[in-house]
């Protein structure tokens, strides 16, 4: 029994071992091929190819290395252990993290809105104010400068304090 499990183990750690190497030889076949697609062409142009010649071998590599890698793809994609659901949860994660942000900022938006509104209200209560006292202080001023009677001053001050 203690030798089964012993094999298993072996087994399993090889084989764990031996997907993780196949994807990264996979991954870097696949890099090569590419950075091949596109280094290439550029070796054979600064090499004094004639331009045709390059455009062609350019052209060829840029569809050739896409079709040779392909069953590669596959390869490395299976073997990636989780990695695609690890970065969906990375991508609801972040999302999550966006809505608390931003339920957290537009919360504080408001509350600015709402000082920004009482601020405009306490002006426009302000310059009210301001408009009643400016007739008041400029009929004392013509009453002071004996420009009207005190009649004329009570009747205007009564007329002013009416249309407040």
């Amino acid at each position: 029994m203690e030798l089964g499990l012993i094999g298993a183990g072996i087994g399993l750690v090889t084989l764990l071992i031996t997907i993780f190497i196949i994807r990264k030889i996979c991954d870097l076949i696949i890099a090569l091929g590419f950075i091949g697609a596109v280094a290439i062409p550029f070796v054979l142009g600064s090499g004094g190819s004639p331009p045709e010649q390059m455009f062609l071998i350019a052209l060829g590599l840029g569809v050739g290395m896409p079709i040779i890698t392909l069953p590669l793809w596959s390869i490395s994609k299976i073997m990636r252990g989780g990695e695609d659901k690890k970065i969906e949860k990375l991508k609801e994660k972040e999302k999550e993290d966006f809505e608390k942000l931003k339920e957290k900022y537009d919360l504080e938006i408001n509350d600015l809105k709402k000082e920004i509104k009482n601020l405009v209200n306490q002006i426009k209560s302000e310059n009210k104010e301001k408009e009643k006292e400016n007739p008041l202080k400029e009929l004392e001023s013509l009453k002071e400068k004996g420009l009207i009677s005190e009649e004329e001053y009570d009747e205007k001050k009564k007329e002013i304090s009416n249309k407040v």
